[in-house]
């Protein structure tokens, strides 16, 4: 049975592979706006060199829209058409105007979000809404986070898999609107699409960045920003994170430390590594519990007697446990409290199930 053991300090262990890509904006034209004439639309056809596969959908789709906004002085609705030609369509609202939501219930034209993907039934002779509804046919992911963007390929990858996001398909933060391209991967977003293609992005959460100054005693170490990242440290680097409140670890060494950061859209947190510099050497006892009898443990490459808590001093490790028969159990350790349990528990190698848990607990000063 795992020991559990409230703690006052944090120990982070992380297995982690970074790959970080930053993506330039290029120029693009501005789509035609048109004023009325909601006549019929086609689904979007993939360029030449997307990657989407190219088979016949059973089911053909009605004429889609993307919502942009609203002029409430004017009682009008923007809309984007789903397709090749991104044309910009403005149609009238009125009392006699329903609006639906993705499961038949009635709601209004304020609870409509730019990028939501509707169809439309227009009065054509007076350019009136008659019903606007969410489409049911597309699929909608909230709270993504777990993405990246190639623009080049015009791909983005989703929990693994992968879709084609045409280069004029809209983003919107708030009521703005972005190019594809500046969407960095660090965000928190909602996509609407329709089998493999993505019709429209809702940023969610956006994006800072933090800046390392001072950052001679620990280039070469790493950092962790909360749970979502981690990395090597250069000099004076810069990273792009999600917007919210984290613990930043640093180490480098016998030197480590921790700390409260916030990111804010659009701002730059700037942090100076000279403020985590211990002038006095600090050390932690470390008790590893392996569950597996006679599994090898090394520190740095070198094997230890883990039988008895272990004296490391403050800074960073290479942790490997080993034994036959299992997955090799392999962390980075940042130690930077006085006292710490670690559990291991090893996965045999003919199990499929990837368990990777892994807890880190310490007792308080």
């Amino acid at each position: 049975m795992k020991k559990q053991i409230n703690y006052r300090i944090t120990v982070v262990i992380l297995l982690f592979t970074l790959l970080i890509s930053v993506f330039s904006a290029c120029g693009k034209k501005n789509p035609a706006i048109v004023i009325g004439g909601g006549g019929t639309g086609l689904p979007p056809v993939s360029s030449g060199n997307s990657k989407k596969n190219e088979e016949e959908t059973e089911k053909e789709l009605p004429t889609l829209f993307v919502y942009e906004g609203i002029n409430e002085a004017a009682s009008l609705v923007n809309f984007l058409r789903i397709g090749k030609s991104s044309r910009k369509y403005v149609f009238a609202y009125s009392g006699r105007s329903a609006f639906i939501s993705r499961y038949g219930s009635y709601m209004t034209v304020h609870d409509l979000t730019p990028g939501d993907v509707v169809e439309l039934k227009v009065k054509e002779s007076e350019q009136l809404i008659l019903e606007c509804k969410i489409s049911a046919d597309v699929f909608r992911y909230d709270d993504v986070d777990d993405f990246s963007i190639d623009p080049e390929k015009d791909m983005m990858v989703i929990g693994g898999e992968k879709y084609y996001i045409p280069e004029n398909t809209p983003v919107y933060k708030g009521f703005d609107i972005i190019d594809r391209d500046r969407i960095t991967g660090n965000e928190m977003i909602t996509v609407y699409g329709y089998e493999k293609t993505i019709y429209s992005v809702q940023i969610t959460t956006g994006h800072g960045v933090l800046a390392f100054t001072n950052t001679k005693d620990f280039e070469g170490g790493y950092y962790i920003v909360g749970n979502i990242m981690a990395g090597k440290i250069t000099k004076d680097m810069r990273i792009n994170v999600r917007c919210g409140t984290y613990t930043l670890s640093v180490a480098n060494g016998d030197q480590s430390g921790s700390a409260e950061v916030t990111v804010e859209d659009n701002k730059t947190t700037f942090v100076n590594l000279s403020k985590f510099v211990n002038n006095d050497i600090k050390r932690c006892k470390v008790t590893f519990l392996v569950s597996q009898p006679g599994a090898v443990l090394t520190i740095n490459g070198k094997a230890v007697d883990y039988s008895q808590p272990i004296s490391l001093k403050y800074g960073m490790y290479r942790i490997i446990c080993a034994l036959d028969g299992y997955e090799e159990w392999n962390r980075i350790l940042f130690v930077n409290s006085k006292t710490a349990i670690i559990d291991i528990n090893l996965e045999k190698l003919e199990d499929d199930d990837d368990n990777d848990t892994v807890s880190g607990n310490n007792a308080g000063n």
